[in-house]
Protein backbone atom coordinates (compact mmCIF):
# COMPACT_ATOMS: atom_id res chain seq x y z
CA UNK A 1 0.00 0.00 0.00
CA UNK A 2 1.06 3.59 -0.41
CA UNK A 3 2.85 5.17 2.55
CA UNK A 4 0.12 4.88 5.18
CA UNK A 5 0.38 6.68 8.48
CA UNK A 6 -0.57 5.13 11.79
CA UNK A 7 -4.13 3.86 11.86
CA UNK A 8 -6.67 5.89 13.79
CA UNK A 9 -9.93 4.08 14.56
CA UNK A 10 -8.94 1.52 11.95
CA UNK A 11 -8.46 4.23 9.33
CA UNK A 12 -5.22 4.31 7.37
CA UNK A 13 -4.25 7.78 6.19
CA UNK A 14 -2.17 8.18 3.06
CA UNK A 15 -0.97 11.36 1.41
CA UNK A 16 -3.71 13.23 -0.41
CA UNK A 17 -1.82 12.90 -3.69
CA UNK A 18 -1.49 9.12 -3.24
CA UNK A 19 -5.18 8.81 -2.31
CA UNK A 20 -6.39 10.51 -5.47
CA UNK A 21 -3.82 8.65 -7.56
CA UNK A 22 -5.23 5.42 -6.10
CA UNK A 23 -8.77 6.56 -6.98
CA UNK A 24 -7.59 7.21 -10.54
CA UNK A 25 -5.91 3.79 -10.78
CA UNK A 26 -9.02 2.00 -9.48
CA UNK A 27 -11.26 3.92 -11.91
CA UNK A 28 -9.00 3.02 -14.83
CA UNK A 29 -9.00 -0.63 -13.71
CA UNK A 30 -12.80 -0.52 -14.01
CA UNK A 31 -12.59 0.67 -17.60
CA UNK A 32 -12.54 4.47 -17.27
CA UNK A 33 -10.48 5.98 -20.09
CA UNK A 34 -9.52 9.14 -18.19
CA UNK A 35 -11.24 11.51 -20.56
CA UNK A 36 -14.79 12.28 -19.45
CA UNK A 37 -15.32 12.52 -15.69
CA UNK A 38 -17.56 9.72 -14.40
CA UNK A 39 -19.05 10.91 -11.11
CA UNK A 40 -20.85 7.64 -10.38
CA UNK A 41 -17.68 5.57 -10.84
CA UNK A 42 -15.64 8.08 -8.84
CA UNK A 43 -18.14 7.93 -5.97
CA UNK A 44 -18.20 4.13 -6.05
CA UNK A 45 -14.40 3.86 -5.95
CA UNK A 46 -14.07 6.44 -3.18
CA UNK A 47 -16.77 4.71 -1.09
CA UNK A 48 -14.94 1.41 -1.47
CA UNK A 49 -11.66 2.96 -0.32
CA UNK A 50 -13.22 4.92 2.55
CA UNK A 51 -15.65 2.30 3.87
CA UNK A 52 -14.29 -1.13 2.94
CA UNK A 53 -10.54 -0.52 3.02
CA UNK A 54 -10.62 2.45 5.43
CA UNK A 55 -8.05 4.31 3.35
CA UNK A 56 -8.45 8.07 3.73
CA UNK A 57 -6.53 11.08 2.42
CA UNK A 58 -4.21 12.61 5.03
CA UNK A 59 -5.75 16.07 4.55
CA UNK A 60 -9.04 14.83 6.03
CA UNK A 61 -7.39 13.78 9.28
CA UNK A 62 -7.35 17.26 10.77
CA UNK A 63 -10.69 18.28 9.23
CA UNK A 64 -12.88 15.64 10.84
CA UNK A 65 -13.17 14.43 14.41
CA UNK A 66 -13.99 10.79 15.26
CA UNK A 67 -17.74 11.39 15.32
CA UNK A 68 -17.68 13.10 11.92
CA UNK A 69 -15.57 10.29 10.42
CA UNK A 70 -17.99 7.66 11.75
CA UNK A 71 -20.94 9.60 10.38
CA UNK A 72 -19.30 10.00 6.97
CA UNK A 73 -18.53 6.28 6.75
CA UNK A 74 -22.13 5.40 7.70
CA UNK A 75 -23.50 7.82 5.09
CA UNK A 76 -21.22 6.39 2.40
CA UNK A 77 -22.18 2.82 3.28
CA UNK A 78 -25.90 3.69 3.27
CA UNK A 79 -25.65 5.49 -0.08
CA UNK A 80 -23.85 2.53 -1.60
CA UNK A 81 -26.45 0.09 -0.27
CA UNK A 82 -29.25 2.24 -1.62
CA UNK A 83 -27.65 2.43 -5.08
CA UNK A 84 -27.13 -1.33 -5.17
CA UNK A 85 -30.75 -1.94 -4.19
CA UNK A 86 -32.09 0.19 -7.06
Amino acid sequence: MYGASAANNGIHYISTFDFYRLVDEKMRAKGWDGRLYDESLNQSVMETLLVDYKIWPECWKSLLDDEQRDSLMKEAAAARSQRRAS
